[in-house]
């Protein structure tokens, strides 16, 4: 079944126009899959300047827009092409002597997906780069971040309806502003081991949906652990699921934090480690299902050799005497009292 005529049954201004049209899509439109590579090679930190570019030219904003950052002359370009520039994937690269971090500013980056490809920030740089750019992610899309080495630090306002899925590579994220609003969740994947983590340096920097977590360090001789880590004074109402064994640090385990989590608490049938050299509260409600302490509850990492039963306990006994709820019994909380 035909949808319209074919052109020989168009009038003549109409066939010019609709050619036109089709003319006009084709040319502002960029071919699947675009590939523009940052060379820094113009006389200014502009994207608007084609020069800095390589052969590709200058960058078309749409959803099949990939942009890459490698060695260059300039290292703190600044986005002038749109407002905002739509984007599937953007790469900061370089071999392990590429030292030299970047540090991209300018208008808003939204993220959006090219057909069946979720977008994705990448980055193998052994550098901690920063994109100070506000970020939109749109409903039904997820922003995979994955890094191979070192952070990247996310300092701009971070909004729509998407979320982040943090890939359990050997990198770490920073969310550095409070005016967060992304509302699509935050998904950490990370092991026991060093590196793999999402710094939070700002109350609601994890934005306004629930917050995911697959593992994190729970061996207690990892110098750099991963996992959720929080630094400063800070809260949070974010509905926390745990996927898997998995940590929560209030700073890291020589360090010092203040953190208030009130949002509840979904531990399924795992068990959340609560880790670090700082304090913390926990007012949301816990639910769970298992007994004894080390399935489906709550567990304590003392860290570092000046920790004390004490000073960890702000952490746990908001927890146990708040809002507590368990499928099995109230032995279960009984229980994490001599457990701990």
């Amino acid at each position: 079944m035909r949808c319209f005529p074919p052109l020989n049954y168009l009038s003549g201004r109409a066939r010019t126009a609709l050619v036109a049209v089709v003319a006009f899509l084709l040319a502002v439109a960029p071919a699947l899959g675009q590939t523009y590579t940052w060379t820094g090679s113009g006389t200014n930190n502009n994207w608007n300047e084609e020069t800095n570019w390589d052969a590709a030219g200058l960058p078309v904003s749409g959803p099949g827009a990939n942009v890459w950052f490698d060695n260059s002359s300039r290292y703190s370009p600044i986005q002038n092409l749109a407002d905002p520039f739509v984007l599937n994937r953007l790469d900061i690269r370089g071999p392990s002597s590429a030292s030299t971090a970047y540090s991209i500013v300018g208008s808003q980056l939204q993220f959006m997906a090219d057909g069946a490809a979720q977008p994705r920030i990448y980055s193998n740089r052994w550098a901690t780069s920063t994109i100070s750019n506000d970020i939109h992610i749109p409903v039904g899309t997820t922003l995979h971040v994955d890094l191979t080495t070192y952070h990247l630090n996310l300092t701009g306002v971070i909004s729509g309806e998407g979320g982040i899925d943090k890939s359990s590579s050997a990198g770490g994220i920073d969310l550095r502003n409070s005016a967060n609003s992304f509302s699509g969740g935050l998904t950490i994947r990370a092991s026991d081991s060093n590196w793999r983590k999402v710094n939070v340096t700002a109350s609601g920097a994890m934005g306004t949906g629930p917050v995911n977590l697959h593992g994190g360090t729970l061996g207690t001789s990892h110098t750099s652990p991963g996992g959720l880590i929080f630094f400063g004074t800070t809260s949070h109402a974010n509905t926390v699921n745990l996927f898997e064994d998995s940590p929560i640090f209030a700073g890291l385990p020589a360090g010092t934090a203040d953190v208030e989590l009130t949002g509840d608490v979904n531990l399924g049938t795992h068990t959340l480690h609560l880790r670090g050299g700082g304090v913390g509260t926990i007012t949301g409600e816990v639910t769970g299902s298992g007994c004894p302490p080390e399935l489906g509850h709550v567990s304590v990492k003392h860290d570092g050799p000046t920790r004390s039963r004490r000073q960890f306990g702000r952490f746990a006994v908001a927890l146990l005497h708040r809002h507590s709820r368990f499928e099995e019994s109230r032995q279960c909380v009984r229980d994490f009292v001599s457990y701990r």
